[in-house]
C-alpha cells in the first residue's frame, strides 16, 4: 500500500506580544495532497514561546468552499499535530486532532 505522506512543519515563535500579533502578520499556505489514494496529511505546530499560543487552521474543499475551520491553543514549550487521511486503515495517535478528510 503506497501512502503520501504531507508533513507542514510550522515552527512559531511566540514573542512577548503574543501569537495575536503573529497571526496578523503571518500566514501559511500548503498543499493538500489528494492525488493518490490512500492519503494522509500531517500539520504539527510548535510553540517554542513561554507562553501557550493559538493559531487558526482553515481547510476548504475542491470547489473552494470552507470545509474546516478552527481555532487551536498550543500549550507553551509544546507541539500540537493535526491529522487528515482517507486511509481506512490509519489511525491516528492520541495526541493528535483528526481532521474529517476532504478532497481538494
Amino acid at each position: 500500500m503506497r501512502q503520501i505522506i504531507l508533513r507542514a512543519l510550522l515552527g512559531l515563535v511566540l514573542a512577548s506580544g503574543g501569537l495575536t500579533a503573529l497571526a496578523a502578520t503571518y500566514r501559511y499556505y500548503g498543499p493538500h495532497v489528494t492525488n493518490q489514494t490512500p492519503w494522509i496529511n500531517t500539520i504539527v505546530v510548535y510553540n517554542n514561546g513561554a507562553l501557550a499560543g493559538s493559531f487558526e487552521i482553515t481547510v476548504w474543499d475542491e470547489a473552494g468552499a470552507v470545509w474546516h475551520q478552527q481555532e487551536y491553543l498550543v500549550p507553551a514549550t509544546a507541539s500540537l499535530g493535526m491529522v487528515m487521511s482517507n486511509d481506512p486503515g490509519h489511525i491516528p495517535d492520541p495526541e493528535e486532532i483528526p481532521l474529517v478528510p476532504v478532497e481538494g
